[in-house]
This record gives C-alpha cells, sequence and structure tokens, in this order.
C-alpha cells in the first residue's frame, strides 16, 4: 500500500506481479513513467471509493517509454486499473517515436489493459492513448492483445480531446484461415506480423464428390469441402482394374487356367490328355520319342520313349518341318524366326530388329487352332517358343519410343489429374504457358484462346473472309485464328455483331466449336444421362450428346454435366487430349 506523498526522479520497474493500494490521500508522482514490460505485470487499486479521498497516480513517460507500461521499444506488460485516480501520457523520442499512454512504448504493442473503475486520464504525442506505441516515423501504432475499459471507468484524454485507443488483436469473424487439417480466425488487423490463429479447430469435412471417375487405365479425381470453412480437399481415383483373362493358357503339372495381369485366375481345370504323338520314331538302331498333350492347352503330359524296332534299315523316319507365318510390322522395323522351318519340338528363336525411334509394341504367336502358343523373353532381347505341330504365326508390331517429357510448367506435377492432359497439349503444340513459367491449369480459357488452337492445329492456313465482328480488331493477336473459324462455320458470334473474343469459354460452346470442327457429325444415341440437361442450351445440344457419346467431355461424377460452367485450362487440355484421341482411332 503506498501512503504519503512521493514523486520519483527515476523509472520504477516492475517485475512479476505486482498490486498496487493507493491508501486515501497519497500522491504517487514520477517524471519517466512505470515500465511494465511484457511478461510482466500492475494492479492498481484504491483504499476508497470515494473521488474525493481516494488516492493519486501521475507519471508522465519520456524518450519512447510509456506513461504506464513499456519502455522505448519494448511491449506493454499485463495493467489493470481498478480504481484510483490515475493520469498517464508519454512523449516521443525526438525522432517521433512515441509511447502509450497507458500501454506499449515506441515501436512496441499495447500488452493487455483492462480498466474497471477510477478516474484515469491519458495522452501521447505519437502513439495511442490506451494501446501500442507508433512503430515508425509517420507509420501506425501497433496492436495490442486487449483492451477492455468498463463503462463505470471515467477514461478521459487529458486535453479533453478525443481518446485515442489502439488496434487490438481479435478474430475477423468475416475471414477464414486454413491449412491442409484445420481452420481459424484471422486477425482483423491487415498483414498482422503475428500470425494470430483464433477459434483453431480442425476441418469438418462432408462426403466425397467425384469430379473425374476412375477408368481402367486412367485415375481420377474427387474432392470435398470442410463444412464450416469451405476448404477444398482434392484427392486422386487410383485406376479401377478391370479382369481381362484373354484366351491364352497358363498351365503346370496339375492343369491349366486362364489369367489375368494382376495374377488371379479363372477357368481352372485338369489336363484333358489325347492319344500318342510321335515325335520322332524308332529305327532299327535308334529309339524313338513320343509323348501325350492336353487338348486344351497343349501341355506335354506324358514323354515316353519308343524303342529301336531292331533289324535292317528301311531308310530312317524324317519328321515334317512348319515353315511359319510371319506377318511383317507395318512400319517401325522386321523381324526374323529361325529355324526357318522348324521341326516339332525344336527351340524357335524371333529376333526383332526395330528402327531407330521404335520399340516393340506386341508380339504374339498362335498355334494351327489360333490359340496363343507361350513365349520366353530372353536377356538378348529375343523371344523363344516351342515349336508345336502345325504351322504358327507370328505376328510383331512397333511404336514410336515415348521420350521423357521436359515439364517447362512450375505449377504442373505429375500428382495433378491433367497431367498427362498438359503434356499432350503442349507436346502437340496446342498450348502453351505463361511468361511466370505457369500453365494456369485452374484458369479460364478464352474464346479466342479455342478458336487460336484449332487454327494452329490446322497450320494456320490463310482465308480472304470478311471478318465483321466489331469487337476483334484486325492487328489483334487472334484475328486471323477468329476469321479462319468463322469462314469455317466453326464460330458464329453471338448474334448482336460481337465474338466475345475474351470471354471465357463455356463447356458447351467449347463441345460446339470442336463439334462444328468436325464436321457436325449426328450423335447415334439422343439420350444424356445428367440431371442438368436441361440447362443445355439449344444451339448445344447435338454437340453435347456427341461430344459425351465418343468420351470427349464427361461429367463431374455427381451427376452433372455443367453445360454453363466455365472451362479451365487444365479441362479444356483434357477435352482436346480425348477429342484428338478419338480423331485417331477413326482413322
Amino acid at each position: 500500500m503506498a501512503r504519503g506523498s512521493l514523486r520519483f526522479p527515476v523509472p520504477i520497474t516492475v517485475t512479476g506481479n505486482v498490486h498496487l493500494i493507493l491508501a486515501n490521500g497519497c500522491s504517487l508522482e514520477g517524471t519517466v513513467g512505470i515500465n511494465v514490460s511484457e511478461g510482466n505485470s500492475l494492479t492498481i487499486y484504491a483504499q476508497s471509493k470515494d473521488e474525493s479521498a481516494m488516492g493519486k497516480l501521475e507519471f508522465y513517460g519520456s524518450t519512447g517509454s510509456a506513461g504506464i507500461g513499456g519502455g522505448d521499444g519494448s511491449n506493454g506488460g499485463t495493467i489493470t486499473i481498478n480504481n484510483g485516480t490515475v493520469t498517464a501520457t508519454s512523449q516521443d523520442d525526438g525522432n517521433n517515436y512515441g509511447g502509450a499512454g497507458i500501454g506499449g512504448g515506441s515501436k512496441g504493442g499495447g500488452g493487455s489493459i483492462t480498466i474497471s473503475g477510477g478516474t484515469v486520464k491519458v495522452s501521447s504525442e505519437s502513439g495511442a492513448d490506451i494501446g501500442g506505441g507508433n512503430n515508425a516515423k509517420g507509420n501506425a501504432i501497433l496492436p495490442s492483445d486487449k483492451i477492455e475499459i468498463s463503462e463505470s471507468a471515467n477514461v478521459t484524454r487529458l486535453d479533453g480531446k478525443d481518446l485515442n485507443i489502439g488496434p487490438v488483436h481479435e478474430a475477423n469473424t468475416d475471414e477464414w484461415g486454413s491449412d491442409s487439417t484445420s481452420h481459424w480466425r484471422p486477425c482483423k488487423i491487415e498483414n498482422c506480423a503475428e500470425n494470430h490463429q483464433f477459434d483453431k479447430a480442425d476441418h469438418s469435412f462432408g462426403d466425397w464428390i467425384i469430379d473425374i471417375p476412375a477408368t481402367s487405365d486412367k485415375e481420377g479425381q474427387k474432392h470435398r469441402d470442410c463444412n464450416i470453412c469451405k476448404y477444398l480437399e482434392t484427392e486422386t481415383i487410383p485406376p479401377v482394374h478391370s479382369h481381362s483373362y484373354g484366351a491364352e493358357w497358363k498351365s503346370d503339372a496339375a492343369g491349366h487356367w486362364h489369367e489375368c495381369s494382376c495374377g488371379d485366375r479363372s477357368g481352372d481345370a485338369p489336363h484333358n490328355p489325347g492319344g500318342w504323338i510321335v515325335d520322332q520314331a524308332a529305327t532299327s538302331s535308334t529309339a524313338g520319342r513320343r509323348h501325350r498333350e492336353c487338348t486344351d492347352c497343349r501341355y506335354w503330359t506324358q514323354t515316353e520313349t519308343i524303342p529301336a524296332t531292331g533289324g535292317g534299315s528301311s531308310g530312317g523316319y524324317v519328321p515334317p518341318t512348319y515353315k511359319p507365318d510371319v506377318t511383317q510390322p507395318g512400319e517401325g522395323g522386321s523381324v526374323s524366326v529361325s529355324p526357318s522351318s522348324p521341326k516339332r519340338g525344336d527351340t524357335v528363336t524371333v529376333e526383332l530388329r526395330p528402327d531407330e525411334g521404335y520399340e516393340l509394341d506386341s508380339i504374339t504367336v498362335t498355334d494351327r487352332d489360333g490359340k496363343r502358343v507361350e513365349l520366353t523373353a530372353q536377356p538378348d532381347g529375343t523371344y523363344t517358343f516351342w515349336q508345336p505341330s502345325g504351322k504358327v504365326k507370328i505376328e510383331v508390331t512397333y511404336k514410336r519410343t515415348e521420350t521423357p517429357w521436359d515439364n517447362p510448367f512450375s505449377d504442373i506435377s505429375e500428382d495433378n489429374w491433367y497431367y498427362e492432359a498438359v503434356r499432350f497439349a503442349q507436346e502437340q503444340g496446342l498450348m502453351n504457358g505463361y511468361s511466370d513459367g505457369r500453365f494456369g491449369a485452374e484458369d479460364t480459357l478464352s474464346r479466342a484462346q479455342l478458336a487460336q488452337i484449332l487454327f494452329n492445329r490446322e497450320g494456320r492456313p490463310g482465308v480472304d473472309y470478311l471478318l465483321d465482328f466489331s469487337d476483334v480488331g484486325g492487328r489483334s493477336w487472334y484475328a486471323g485464328a477468329v476469321r479462319w473459324a468463322a469462314s469455317q462455320g466453326i464460330v458464329s458470334g453471338y448474334g448482336n455483331g460481337t465474338f466475345g473474343p475474351n470471354a471465357p469459354i463455356t463447356r458447351e460452346q467449347l463441345a460446339v466449336m470442336l463439334w462444328r470442327y468436325s464436321g457436325s457429325p449426328a450423335a447415334a444415341s439422343k439420350e444424356l444421362d445428367f440431371n442438368d440437361e436441361s440447362q443445355i442450351s439449344g444451339y448445344a445440344l447435338e454437340a453435347m450428346r456427341w461430344a459425351v457419346e465418343n468420351g470427349i467431355l464427361n461429367g463431374y461424377g455427381d451427376g452433372r454435366l455443367g453445360p454453363k460452367g466455365q472451362a479451365t485450362r487444365a479441362q479444356a487440355a483434357q477435352i482436346l487430349k480425348n477429342f484428338i484421341g478419338n480423331r485417331k482411332d477413326d482413322t
């Protein structure tokens, strides 16, 4: 408890948690402030609630210190005034860096300030009257962690002007911050350096929504939203495996079966041995050889030696040979077979001779009944098989060697569902990125950009055609593409004399342009099994049927086709890949 009248010419420094009771009639005065820095606290009481009798406390901070609070360059601590007559002022340090009347010193935050009663007079030259100090010459007042002033307290500015209450760190209830696991309310203070995260909690996700269904050979994509902050989480759906057993038999001594590439077996059955087949006839001096084989899979179930017949020579037995039917590849190389006319039981070697830039695509050998003969890949790159009875057919195809893609885009990775589509579009010269190295997968594609893509694909042909769109200037980068597209009937504008070159293209507009580019073919089916079919514009209906039927355009996986949705550049790349692949399949 403070009694009497005291004047302090040096600063008072509060360490720890200090409770100061002002006795009735006492007076404490200081010319350099009470230093309550961050991590310390000062709580002020008065012995009496009678204003005429309660003690007084007057402190005047100097050289950037708060009247009560942080020193020059320091954050304020925890300051609580429950009663008493308190006066606190601060002057700047000569460089316009000033502390608060109550709160932070110059370049310091205000800390935690609570005034629940008493008579409080404050002022500051460049900091807050109550709150933080000034952080730099001509710049803003630093925020406080808490400022609470009760209505029962009489708080005024020393000169009678309006109080300057500094900003406070508190939640901005109009915004959410988030990461992959949680969300929070950010601080109301713009560009707050302390990165406050108010009301932080884990996300509450809804159900997954499929955007692109997975197929047997392509990944899909799905997403879900946080029910509270709407944070979007995406996930790749792995390809859906569909068993394919084929006609080729796998076998061992116990039986035979068909086998999927994943190892799953189907049609297991025991062997069904046929009659004896002579591989080498016995002579008078030489034993022969014969075997029995399964009539289904040709597995040899039994072998046996034929004893020599004895007696004189009758000229000996010569087994038949079978010259294979070799289908030479249409492109990419050739193939050779040795021996050229093998007999049953011989090991036949198939030597591949791909041209430069080509590699093996497929190799199959079938017997006289059309059943596949088992091949063995050798370390030297050749393939071998055991020659059955009768002529075999050998078929080999080559494909161009795939070279790794030198990905030029900083925002595209192999984890993206649209990676292969963007690669295709870039390698085909259909789409390029921005000058900053990005592809901009989630950006929208404009109508002019699609016209330019198709124009480039056609080799940028010259066209003598009057272009009458009012919003397509003759010197614009897309003028030639729009002129060509209009001359081919691919685009027709909006009907009011404009083309809308910079307008984001919708999914139905994209389908119409590709449909017209293909000659406006009729769709085989008139059905569209989507719950938003009614939203398709009349002019686009046949084009959308054609695009869906040919696998060029897919729905979102939730029953929607999204005809009016704006096509992103990633979606456009996938649609173009589907479209061009479909045209190649038809040729």
